[in-house]
């Protein structure tokens, strides 16, 4: 197991009224979006993304990136620094998205430090 230095600056549950309009933006660090219901279009770099439930974007710091919800989209957010060079490297070079059935990555992102501060543990 890997234990690696992990600055989370944010951990949210948002509800995205349809027709709502997340502009395109971009920041310096990293950023992961889980889709738990609904429908909309993720714009993220020079892509558009159709966007379902169990969708997992990661987004990469400076990746310019928005949001177009169709109906009501619910979601968990996590903005985070990463200083491990190890890790980020791996996650500079990752997919950009994820799709799962079940809910293991959102019981995940509901405790993302397992109650430890500034530390993810990575397997």
């Amino acid at each position: 197991m890997l234990t690696a230095s992990v600055d989370v600056l944010w951990t949210a549950r948002y509800d995205y009224k349809h027709n709502w309009k997340l502009v395109p933006h971009e920041h310096n660090y990293f950023q992961m979006i889980y889709f738990l219901a609904g429908s909309g279009h993720l714009f993220l770099k020079d892509r558009e993304y159709a966007i379902r439930p169990g969708d997992l974007f990661l987004i990469k710091p400076h990746n310019k990136h928005g949001l177009a919800p169709y109906s009501q989209l619910k979601t968990l957010d996590l903005k985070f620094r990463v200083y491990d060079a190890g890790l980020r490297q791996s996650l500079l070079k990752a997919t950009e998205r994820i799709t799962e059935k079940g809910a293991t990555l959102a019981t995940l992102f509901e405790h993302p430090l397992g109650g430890r501060s500034n530390e993810l543990s990575v397997s």
